[in-house]
């Protein structure tokens, strides 16, 4: 058996396990989750366009005309842009490449989970 205590960093090994506790409501918004499902029209039209797609491959690294247009979009450059796969991933990098081991962080409360850990 491999002792994860010998592999993984110190700081990674004292986070505490990301979970949040099932709600039960009318409408949950704490997710950042919408209470309206797409149109089926929409969805249609997505899954058309993604039948075109190859599924066999990694999408690209960097997709430049995503960059761009966003760029277009806002008048700035390509490179002033960080893209993620949601707002954890885009929380996660921005503190990790900013806070570092004994660097003190502000968090009010009640605020977004990640946050925290």
């Amino acid at each position: 058996m491999v002792d994860t205590n010998q592999i993984f960093k110190k700081g990674v090994l004292k986070n505490k396990k990301y979970t949040l506790k099932p709600l039960e409501t009318r409408i949950k918004l704490n997710q950042n989750e919408s209470p309206f499902d797409l149109p089926d029209d929409l969805k249609d039209k997505i899954l058309s366009q993604l039948k075109e797609k190859n599924w066999n491959t990694y999408p690209l690294f960097l997709p430049q005309k995503l960059y761009q247009l966003t760029a277009d979009i806002f008048g700035i450059k390509p490179e002033n842009i960080l893209l993620g796969n949601g707002s954890n991933e885009m929380i996660f990098t921005i503190l990790a490449a900013a806070v570092d081991e004994n660097i003190q962080v502000n968090i009010p409360v009640p605020i977004f989970t990640v946050y925290q850990l």
